[in-house]
């Protein structure tokens, strides 16, 4: 029985992380702000960037019941100016400070962050151990942007997606998950694919009954007693089938 719910918990899951171990925020409740410097040349203001937030929060992220996530909209704050313009790589020369707590979402126009068409680069800068303290999501500033051209519902699903790779997600390869490694048109819901990497990230305490496989640590004693409650259940299903059998039999 452990086996084969060890088997599709694992098969289940192609959502892959952003990074090569586990890292997570320690508390699931997550604030995002937007750098108060107005962009070069997109046209969203700091404020508007804001509502965008808020709606990538609301339309995907906040609705998963069997997650602990909840992403919160912070405020427009005053940063560095180089978050504005240095490159999106690891903290060093050349590259954007760390963000203290949260998310923060910047307009950024050095060309060496943005290749070919992409839209927006993240990176979880300041991380320690398991531990994310702050992620820095960069949005294509420079002259030739394509989300010049996006849709205000374009760019909620960009934000979504990269607020995904903000709290621990990386890409996944089903073309119905909101973290897909292409970028796709009128995007409105997360695949079941991003609801299980937010579950298996910030998992929600379940009830016994709660349907899915999980490995649990019995020397927890809450888990153990989710343990002895499916052991029970699984004796009660045994002795009902050996009466039958046993019924059958004598008759």
């Amino acid at each position: 029985m452990t086996f084969i719910l060890m088997t599709i918990t694992f098969s289940a899951q192609a959502f892959t992380l952003i990074g090569s171990d586990i890292a997570t925020y320690k508390d699931p409740n997550i604030k995002v702000y937007v750098g108060s410097q107005q962009c070069t040349n997109l046209a969203d203001s700091p404020e508007e960037l804001l509502d965008l937030v808020s709606e990538a929060n609301e339309r995907f992220w906040n609705g998963i019941a069997t997650s602990e996530l909840v992403l919160e909209v912070g405020s427009t704050k005053s940063v560095d100016a180089s978050f504005y313009t240095d490159q999106i790589c690891n903290t060093g020369a050349g590259c954007v400070p760390e963000v203290d707590s949260g998310i923060l979402i910047v307009c950024n126009t050095n060309g060496s962050t943005f290749g070919g068409n992409v839209l927006a680069v993240t990176l979880p800068n300041n991380v320690s151990g398991n531990t994310i303290h702050g992620s820095v999501i960069a949005l294509n500033d420079t002259a030739s942007s394509p989300l010049l051209n996006d849709s205000r519902d374009e760019k909620i699903s960009v934000i979504a997606h990269e607020i995904g790779h903000a709290i621990g997600l990386g890409h996944s390869n089903f073309k119905d998950s909101l973290m897909y490694y292409a970028n796709i048109d009128n995007r409105e819901a997360l695949g079941q694919d991003d609801w299980d990497g937010a579950t298996f990230l910030y998992p929600k305490e379940q009830g016994a009954m709660a349907v899915c496989g999980t490995i649990e640590d019995i020397s927890n004693p809450q888990n153990g007693s989710k343990l002895w409650f499916s052991m029970a259940l699984m004796l009660l299903i045994l002795a009902g089938f050996h009466l039958t059998r046993r019924f059958k039999s004598l008759n």
